[in-house]
């Protein structure tokens, strides 16, 4: 990862403040890396920390909106006013600033694909939006392929013969 500026309590106050649009945040637990924050800014510069080496003043001081999900951690990691959950499963979240989440489609992926690839899916997003491209997706966006569709119609034809079936057994049984 040296693509990444990992900060310390040593060199972080030269960076601040931080214009933070994303960040990745691993509960102690998490598969993965526990104890890390990631954070990408708007002008695409990608830190990380962990927070279990700092103090949470200087950990909030890096990452305001993190402060927003420490104080509220007993709401199960909500969204910070302005910003956006994407739960990607495994004690790993990924917080977006609406603006951002509205300009990334994370509709065809599931949680593992997104915890992959999600620094290039921001740093794209960061330059439509630098260009004027927006997708204008939304959180509610559902795609909904053929394949769903056929998949859907199946089982509901399979709920249909069931119930038939039974209908029939019950009206043998009278």
């Amino acid at each position: 990862m040296s693509e990444f500026v990992v900060l310390n309590k040593a060199d972080y106050k030269s960076i601040l403040p931080l214009d933070v649009v994303a960040f990745h945040y691993s509960d102690l637990g998490a598969c993965g890396r526990p104890g890390v924050i990631i954070i990408i800014t708007r002008d695409k510069r990608k830190y990380e920390i962990d927070y279990t080496e700092l103090p949470r003043e200087i950990v909030f001081s890096i990452c305001p909106p993190f402060a927003a999900i420490c104080q509220a951690a007993a709401n199960d990691h909500p969204s910070p006013v302005g910003w956006m959950r994407l739960n990607l499963g495994l004690g790993n979240s990924l917080y977006l600033t609406s603006e951002l989440r509205q300009n990334i489609s994370v509709a065809d992926l599931c949680p593992p694909e997104i915890y992959q690839r999600w620094v290039p899916m921001i740093i794209d997003a960061l330059y439509r939006i630098e260009n004027g491209i927006v997708l204008d997706v939304s959180i509610e966006d559902v795609r909904v392929t053929p394949n769903h569709i056929e998949t859907l119609n199946d089982a509901i034809s399979d709920y249909d013969d069931s119930l038939n079936t039974m209908e029939e057994q019950a009206d043998a049984v009278l």
